[in-house]
């Protein structure tokens, strides 16, 4: 019997990190379980119906009838991944997966697996209901150390639990004759000169644990304004001090990529910013389409010669096509990965943008990184195909527990 698999996923309509994450999840999903039919819901499904291995419904502001009708069609439910539990950004976030997962359990009564989950709880509130919410799993698996050190401080421990990894780890990349032509598409010409590229999302400004409504909710009401103006202000300053010296070091070509390209969020507005206030403007560009699918997207990273990252899906795009790349991390996550590749050499605090020497000292990494990649690359190979094989696992897990509902259908 071919199983009915309904993902339940994070922000994969727009964040582009997500998207790599939820394409490799489906891919490994279909490997693993050839003929099942898998469901991921969207905002968007007209598009990204044609972006994944799965059959695309429209996502409501809760769950939509459409949700709910092919939830109970489902042997299992998928709860994941990315950071789903988590109470950063806002204190509906998790009430809400309490309201779905309690639908999900204990009125359509569907398996759930908690799957390669990042957690990021740091309220009171956050830890009472995030407790509960993953001791409902039947299952739990999460991306990192620190989640799985997360789990045992809040008490979710109920359910077995395991560390595996991310699955976007296992992304796979379209041919480099798709990137040149994305490149094209974008205007972007190099004239003989190699291609940096810029990662970021400012998204992060705008979160306060403290808030009710997530920003996507709030922004249309007029809410958040001007928070966290000045420090954006600042990390643009930045940005542009590093691409100039990038470009006066390296004589390259600097392509700025918008992580999220949400209708709310102002990503891109950002980065056109940062290469107006740049003195070398004339060799930077910015990402600007955003019609590529995951695999598309990462056909960029065949032509880019070093990649300057600061979300962590980033890192592990390049990680996968053996891009060298230095990260700024801004949560737990970076550093965790970037710790389990043997990388931190490459790691910096993102707050060192906001200090005089800041740029220099990224510039000073991005030397020694290109100087030193053939055996940097030599040290993080092995580490990454073992975190790869945990992300496979996820995929095992699942297996297992289809396998135990199975028999307890039988009897």
């Amino acid at each position: 019997m071919f199983p009915t698999i309904y993902i339940l996923c994070g922000d994969a309509t727009y964040n582009r990190g997500d998207r790599g994450n939820l394409s490799a999840q489906t891919d490994l999903l279909q490997s693993r379980f050839p003929g099942a039919r898998i469901i991921v819901d969207s905002y968007r499904p007209e598009v990204d119906q044609a972006w994944y291995h799965a059959e695309v419904i429209r996502r409501g502001t809760f769950l939509s009838l459409e949700q709910i009708r092919h939830l109970r069609e489902a042997d299992v439910v998928v709860w994941g991944g990315g950071a789903l539990v988590a109470d950063n950004a806002s204190q509906i976030k998790i009430p809400y997966w309490i309201v779905v997962i309690g639908l999900i359990k204990w009125v359509l009564r569907k398996p759930v697996m908690a799957w390669a989950q990042g957690l990021v709880i740091g309220t009171r509130l956050g830890t009472h209901l995030g407790r509960r919410v993953l001791n409902w799993a039947d299952l739990i698996t999460v991306r990192d150390e620190n989640s799985f050190e997360t789990l045992r401080r809040i008490g979710a421990t109920r359910r077995a639990h395991f560390m595996t990894a991310d699955p976007a780890v296992l992304v796979r990349a379209s041919s480099p004759e798709v990137g040149r032509r994305i490149l094209e598409a974008e205007g972007i010409t190099m004239n003989g000169r190699s291609l940096f590229a810029i990662t970021n999302t400012f998204c992060p400004f705008h979160y306060d644990a403290r808030d009710i409504l997530p920003y996507m909710i709030a922004r249309p009401l007029g809410l958040r304004r001007g928070r966290g103006e000045e420090s954006v202000q600042l990390l643009k300053t930045a940005l542009a001090h590093i691409a100039d010296a990038l470009i006066e070091k390296y004589d390259c070509h600097v392509l700025l990529i918008p992580t999220y390209p949400a209708p709310w969020e102002k990503d891109l507005e950002h980065f056109q910013d940062v290469a107006r206030m740049a003195a070398h403007s004339e060799h930077i560009s910015c990402l600007t389409g955003d019609t590529y699918s995951p695999h598309d997207y990462l056909a960029l990273w065949h032509h880019f010669n070093l990649v300057v990252t600061i979300p962590l899906h980033h890192s592990i795009f390049s990680t996968v096509m053996e891009v060298p790349c230095v990260n700024l991390y801004y949560e737990p996550k970076g550093c965790d990965f970037f710790t389990a590749i043997d990388a931190k050499d490459r790691l910096l605090d993102v707050n060192i943008l906001y200090e005089d020497d800041g740029p220099e000292l990224v510039v000073q990494t991005v030397d020694y990184t290109l100087s030193n990649w053939d055996s940097l690359l030599a040290r993080t190979r092995p580490r990454f195909k073992a975190i790869q094989d945990r992300a496979r696992q996820n995929a095992d897990h699942l297996a297992s527990l289809l396998e135990e509902r199975e028999l307890e259908n039988v009897k």
